[in-house]
């Protein structure tokens, strides 16, 4: 008989570890400590999607190393998160860096050159310098130079740029790799003491945004 009630005392504290176990988790992530509470953004719209941002820079050792974490992360997105790259500057070749980026997104083929563009700045001393080293490289991937020389100097190209280093600006991006939820919380690489965990305090981010949307 003891035996038995100790078998049941036994499955009814598994049963409560594992129920518990995704709360004691989520507790162990604290704003201010793992995450920083953004302070309200006005104008943003808001939707039933949760919007995931990275910031970064191709000239980031560390987001260098990030980038294939997030790309395997990506991935396993639900349909209800709506991820995107924001490139960060705060100098002249950032900037150039960040037209690089948004004329891949304006030609569609970023999937192609997001890589080698980490390798070239990766491997290379001192990096992408100029408009001809970044030209290169979508030839490379079968871009056609007068298209890629348009698309790179066109005016929506200069604006997107201009707002996504506003949008840094407001929500207080000083080092990369960030991840923004929302345009309410930032996690930041030295918040964290590994990729992995930065990843999961972004979920524990997502999952405290739906429990709001279902509200």
């Amino acid at each position: 008989m003891q035996l038995k009630l100790n078998n049941h005392v036994f499955a009814l504290f598994t049963i409560l570890t594992l129920l518990l176990s995704p709360m004691l988790s989520a507790e162990t992530y604290q704003a201010g400590v793992h995450y920083v509470e953004v302070p309200v953004q006005k104008n943003v719209a808001r939707s039933d999607k949760i919007q995931v941002t990275e910031f970064f820079w191709y000239g980031c050792p560390h987001c260098f190393d990030f980038d294939p974490i997030v790309r395997e992360w990506q991935a396993t997105l639900a349909d209800d998160i709506v991820f995107t790259h924001s490139p960060s500057m705060w100098n002249k070749p950032m900037r150039l860096h960040a037209r690089a980026y948004y004329t891949a997104t304006a030609l569609g083929v970023l999937d192609k050159v997001h890589t080698p563009l980490f390798d070239a700045m990766d491997s290379q001393d001192p990096g992408l310098q100029s408009k001809a080293e970044i030209a290169k490289i979508f030839e490379e991937q079968g871009v056609d130079t007068e298209e890629f020389n348009k698309t790179f100097d066109a005016f929506g190209t200069i604006t997107k740029v201009k707002q996504a280093d506003r949008r840094a600006r407001s929500l207080r991006i000083s080092g990369v790799p960030s991840m923004v939820v929302n345009d309410k919380y930032r996690v930041t690489a030295g918040m964290v003491k590994t990729y992995d965990e930065m990843i999961k305090v972004v979920d524990y981010l997502i999952e405290k945004e739906r429990s709001l949307l279902k509200k």
